[in-house]
Formats: C-alpha cells, sequence, structure tokens
C-alpha cells in the first residue's frame, strides 16, 4: 500500500543555553510493508491502540542527516511514534507503535 504523508522531527535547539526541541514536519512518500493493530490494556478505562506497521520511506539527505531526530509519522488523520529507524538506501524503514502525544 502506498502512504504519504509527514515526518515529524524534533530539531535540537540551544539558545541562551536553554535545551528545547523545535518540531518540524517534512512530506515524504513510500510504502507500508505492514499494517497491525492490536489493542493494549492498560489501567484506564479504555484499552489502548497500538500500531506496529512499517513503512519504507523514500529518503532524503535532511532524513538521513536528522534520522535520529525523527519522533512521529502522520497515517490515517493521527501521529504515531517512531520506535526504530534502519537504513536501506535509498530508504529508511520505520517501525512505528504507539499514538505520539508530543513533549
Amino acid at each position: 500500500m502506498k502512504w504519504y504523508g509527514n515526518i515529524g522531527f524534533g530539531i535540537p535547539n540551544n539558545e541562551n543555553d536553554v535545551y528545547t526541541e523545535v518540531i518540524t514536519d517534512k512530506p515524504y512518500k513510500g510504502d507500508i510493508l505492514e499494517n497491525n493493530l492490536r489493542w493494549q490494556q492498560s489501567d484506564k478505562i479504555d484499552d489502548d491502540l497500538n500500531i506496529t506497521n512499517k513503512i519504507s520511506v523514500i529518503a532524503n539527505d535532511f532524513a538521513y542527516d536528522n534520522i535520529g531526530y525523527m519522533k512521529y509519522v502522520e497515517l490515517r488523520g493521527n501521529k504515531w511514534k517512531i520506535t526504530s529507524a534502519t537504513l536501506q538506501y535509498p530508504r529508511i524503514l520505520l517501525t512505528i507503535g504507539g499514538v505520539w502525544n508530543g513533549d
């Protein structure tokens, strides 16, 4: 299945000796290799939905240079946190997990 969406990068910013991350969205395209959904029991009223999808992204220099700062992938209107990234030139294989809740 084809995918097109944003990847969020948490680019470090060290202004006035205060470390922060600036979230920057960049558009990418690629393929969804695995599409798995599972409910995870929690101590909340409703269980959490986790996905363990794998997305193969066609990468550019920005993605290669900032692979360590990748935070989330936008998929089906939600932001999902990236749990691992594997270089497979000219692509990057991303595994995504639960919902990304920001900082």
